[in-house]
């Protein structure tokens, strides 16, 4: 409910991510679905805000929202909000300690250093804070109210100019129309603010942090499945131009695999867990 650190600001527009929760837990939403839809929901729900708020997973979490000036702070903060991401996904869907891994190699599980930044780099584009979410109607209805009141504008405008200058209350009157348009035009629906995040592009290439300083880059990764599965069916690696969204769509496809073992796992366990 809140954003942690300091500040710990209460967030009050992510209640849509807990009814959507509930909500698909009562409407018996497949397990497999779930996942994809909490890492990569805006992608596959694209017009469908029911969808859509389900990746609000990924920025559920605390995160430092004080900001700062300088260069290396900055880039250990934002070290730290993707590092939030990579624990929650990895802990949630496969059980492991993947957090472990952000310094060096696994001590106990067969978990490489390279596969923590394999994995962030997935989220690389993904920001903390809210966003307008609409449905591919409300959209539709948006663009041909806010088309239309441009339009009207504008032929008020060419009417304006059009006028002699000695026709001052016949100016006023256009003017005063063109106001009234004005505050149509910022009154027009736009859609309901999410505590969604955000996703913009976020080109590799990427790096390994050394001893986990994202100062200190060591070799090159790229977005892939763990490095003990690899050659397994339904493993994964992408060249890093792929596009944000392609990154994070492969991985929660490798994820909810049927060849993917360690999910299947961790739901096992945690319901036997209550028995």
């Amino acid at each position: 409910e809140s954003r942690g650190y300091e500040r710990n600001e209460i967030i009050t527009n992510l209640w849509p991510f807990r009814d959507y929760v509930i909500e698909s837990i009562n409407n018996v939403k497949p397990f497999d679905a779930l996942i994809r839809e909490h890492l990569a929901g805006d992608v596959l729900g694209a017009g469908k805000p029911e969808i859509e708020i389900g990746s609000a997973f990924l920025t559920a979490g605390p995160y430092d929202d004080v900001g700062n000036s300088d260069s290396a702070a900055a880039a250990q903060i934002r070290a730290d909000q993707l590092d939030e991401m990579v624990r929650a996904t990895s802990e949630a869907f496969l059980g492991v300690t993947l957090g472990c891994c952000r310094c060096h190699d696994h001590k106990f599980d067969p978990l490489k250093h390279r596969d923590y930044y394999s994995m962030a780099s997935a989220f690389a584009g993904t920001t903390h804070g809210p966003r307008n979410v609409l449905s591919t109607q409300q959209a539709q209805e948006r663009e041909a109210a806010i088309k239309a009141l441009n339009e009207e504008k504008s032929r008020l405008e060419t009417e304006r100019g059009q006028l002699p200058k000695e026709e001052e209350t016949k100016q006023k009157e256009i003017e005063a129309k063109i106001a009234a348009v004005v505050a149509q035009l910022a009154a027009v629906p736009n859609g309901q603010s999410w505590w969604v995040g955000n996703h913009k592009p976020a080109p590799g290439p990427f790096h390994v942090f050394v001893g986990g300083s994202p100062l200190k880059k060591g070799e090159e990764v790229f977005p892939s499945s763990f490095e003990v599965l690899k050659g397994k069916e339904g493993s994964f690696e992408l060249p890093a131009d792929k596009s944000e969204a392609e990154r994070r769509m492969a991985l929660a496809n490798w994820i909810t695999s049927p060849h993917n073992p360690l999910p299947p796992r961790v739901l096992a366990n945690r319901i036997w867990h209550y028995h």
